[in-house]
């Protein structure tokens, strides 16, 4: 049996009993409370989302014309793996991921394309796609787009051999 460090103890931690948790809440319908959501008016909750396939996100990426690629789950999966030049962007499902989301796009020009991605679980049921993409189109953001992940990030980018990188953040 391999000795584990500290870190890849966490890791192993983490991805054994936190990412199973979660899932089973998903599934179960007991889905986490999202705290910021309540102060987005509800017809921009309903807005339909606009998204982007991976295969079209990875060409593009590998263009001239990249898009500001932003993570919007769990800290620990971005380490784990994540789209080279994303960046962790905070759980939207928290006021405080919400709050690091608007930090990170105050910079970025209102036309500018955004492309948000979770991959935490099942896209229908993602508690922080949804939060996230009407934030920043209430802020006034007009060319956003999710990640099309029906699965997960491993399962629909990682498997399919579609660039990934580890650390970070």
């Amino acid at each position: 049996m391999q000795k584990l460090n500290g870190r890849r103890f966490l890791e192993a931690i983490l991805t054994l009993v936190l990412i199973p948790l979660m899932a089973a809440m998903v599934f179960s319908g007991s889905r986490p409370v999202v705290a910021g959501l309540s102060a987005i008016p509800q017809e921009a909750q309903k807005e339909e989302i606009k998204t982007i396939q991976p295969e079209d996100l990875a060409k593009q990426l590998a263009s001239s014309k990249k898009p500001v690629v932003l993570q919007t789950g769990i800290v620990h999966l971005y380490r784990l793996s994540h789209i080279p030049g994303s960046k962790f962007a905070g759980p939207a499902n928290t006021p405080e991921g919400l709050a690091k989301l608007k930090k990170e796009v105050e910079p970025i020009s209102k036309s500018s394309e955004i492309v948000l991605y979770c991959g935490c679980c099942p896209w229908e049921h993602c508690p922080n796609i949804k939060p996230a993409y009407a934030m920043l189109r209430q802020m006034g953001y007009t060319n956003v787009k999710a990640l099309n992940l029906p699965h997960t990030f491993t399962e629909d980018w990682v498997s399919k051999g579609l660039p990934a990188e580890k650390g970070g953040e």
